[in-house]
């Protein structure tokens, strides 16, 4: 067939091994291909401002895209070529700009140059794993140290690093690690001998895990509430989405005034539940998750006794103390006697405590089950891994319960001062 008959820019397809379809576009590149590599270097089309646009047909739809130096938000990433050879170009999300110029490293414009780090603050960015890659564009922003909120710990040097193991589930406890996060990044901000500082916290994509560590940041330096840190967070990073965990995490980091207070009821019954979360088997449980059998120390504490036999069961300080339910109505599934009305704190006919030690044996390998005094076996209360109803109405998890009938609250009395 006469080539020349064929109409312009019209396909000629060729069956060749394999079945595969060349068209005429190929052929003629191929073919310009092999010209321009026969010229001499004086010969050869200058590359400095030639834009290289990459085509793919596939489906009747064209993914290369002509990009002015301009660029729109989302578009591909524009290669030119430089007189050396190498390339650059990409897409700054943060700015909504292509453009080198409106890149750099003005923590105003919240971007690095060819980097998914944001500036939350002067000296602050935010990111993720990806941008450990480039440790040479990291030295250049400034950066200094690295905080790592993730499952697998980086390899990189030349910096201080801190490593927190953290998965971006449910199970994980990143509120015990909150003020170390926080403590790392503010000495290194207050850096003395004049030196500039400047942290990097990432986790894996730099939406979860790290943003909860930012997040905490601000709250405590800035003293923001959760919701304006988490706003604020946003309005610079818009794709961050903390997990639900995170942000209950959270609102209890608040509760206790940006700073963690392991003896703070709230902290204990938090703390318990992830015990369970992680031995759900309740076998090797950790050794503090008992508090110290009273009997066996001495302090000035309120403390409370076995009616029986008045041994020493736990200390006023185990007391785990809860929100009152609604009442009667929360058991209307049951027959029940109108009682006192929600609010008083009579309705509540059990101490909720903390797992003590002499504990630990009839607790282990067991979801539920009675609690004895360890001196005389009279029945305590009850214990439920899962949780309990208290007559309050309110569920509690994990529950254990010693009614208040079977014990007797003892405070000590200074003699001296009475005379």
């Amino acid at each position: 067939m006469d080539r020349s008959l064929l109409p312009e820019g019209s396909v000629r397809k060729i069956r060749c091994p394999g079945h595969l379809l060349l068209d005429r576009d190929k052929e003629e590149r191929r073919h310009n291909a092999r010209h321009e590599g026969s010229k001499t270097p004086s010969e050869q089309t200058p590359t400095a401002t030639v834009a290289r646009r990459t085509s793919l047909r596939a489906g009747g739809r064209n993914l290369g895209r002509n990009q002015d130096s301009q660029g729109g938000p989302g578009g591909p990433i524009l290669l030119r070529s430089q007189e050396d050879g190498s390339s650059s170009g990409g897409w700054c999300g943060a700015t909504g700009s292509n453009r080198r110029e409106d890149w750099g490293s003005n923590p105003g414009l919240g971007c690095i140059y060819g980097s998914t780090m944001i500036a939350v603050e002067t000296g602050l960015y935010i990111g993720s794993v990806s941008d450990l890659k480039d440790t040479e564009a990291l030295t250049n922003a400034g950066v200094t140290h690295i905080l790592t909120v993730d499952s697998e710990e980086p390899n990189v040097s030349g910096f201080h690093l801190k490593f927190v193991h953290a998965l971006d589930d449910s199970s994980t406890d990143l509120l015990s690690r909150l003020d170390g996060c926080v403590q790392f990044i503010t000495e290194a901000l207050s850096a003395s001998e004049g030196k500039t500082a400047s942290v990097l916290v990432h986790c894996h994509v730099g939406q979860s895990r790290s943003a909860a560590v930012v997040t905490a940041y601000l709250m405590k330096t800035q003293k923001l509430s959760l919701q304006d840190a988490y706003t604020k967070l946003q309005q610079l990073k818009p794709d961050v989405k903390m997990n639900e965990e995170f942000l209950d995490q959270l609102a209890l980091y608040e509760s206790m005034s940006c700073e963690l207070d392991t003896n703070s009821p709230l902290y204990k019954q938090y703390r318990l539940k992830k015990v369970t979360e992680k031995y759900p088997e309740l076998q090797n449980l950790p050794k503090d998750v008992f508090a110290a059998d009273p009997a066996h120390t001495q302090n000035t504490e309120v403390v409370y006794r076995c009616r029986k036999c008045r041994r020493t069961l736990f200390r006023h300080s185990s007391i785990l103390s809860h929100c009152l339910g609604s009442g009667a109505s929360a058991f209307s599934h049951k027959r029940v006697s109108v009682g006192s009305p929600a609010g008083d704190q009579k309705q509540c006919t059990s101490y909720f405590i903390e797992p003590v030690q002499w504990m630990e044996e009839a607790l282990l390998g067991v979801m539920d089950g009675q609690l004895l005094c360890p001196k005389c076996s009279s029945k305590l209360g009850s214990f439920n891994w899962y949780g309990e109803q208290c007559s309050c109405g309110r569920w509690v998890t994990p529950a254990f319960q010693m009614h208040k009938n079977r014990v007797d609250e003892i405070k000590h009395i200074n003699i001296s001062a009475l005379k």
